[in-house]
């Protein structure tokens, strides 16, 4: 498991500079983006898990400057939407196999036993 190195970001950041390295996270994103879409055409597994360390490079790059704490807040609300969300389809699905079991019952009842 590696450990993120936020002196050596936050260096690169100081020396490069805050636009520049913006600039390196479009460009990384863009490359991960191209990957994932080559990847079910044939293009490497390997290309994508270059692109995604790239890419968790510059997001924590984009994190120390965008304030640490609020970027964690926006993800732990958003995180929470989410469960929020699977819970609720869970429940949909469960209330909708709910229902066609019971559409399927009455339908089999109606038919009589010799028909079901």
């Amino acid at each position: 498991m590696y450990k993120m190195n936020y002196e050596l970001l936050r260096k690169t950041i100081n020396h490069f500079g805050e636009q520049c390295q913006k600039n390196k996270a479009i460009e990384e994103l863009g490359e991960l983006v191209s990957a994932l879409s080559k990847e079910p055409y044939g293009g490497s597994k390997e290309s994508v898990i270059s692109e995604i360390a790239d890419v968790k490079i510059v997001l924590a790059q984009l994190e120390l400057m965008y304030l640490s704490s609020r970027v964690k807040e926006a993800v732990d609300f958003k995180l929470q939407r989410l469960e929020s969300r699977l819970i609720g389809s869970e429940i949909m699905n469960s209330m909708a196999k709910d229902q066609f079991d019971l559409e399927h019952y009455i339908k089999q009842k109606e038919s009589g036993p010799d028909n079901g």
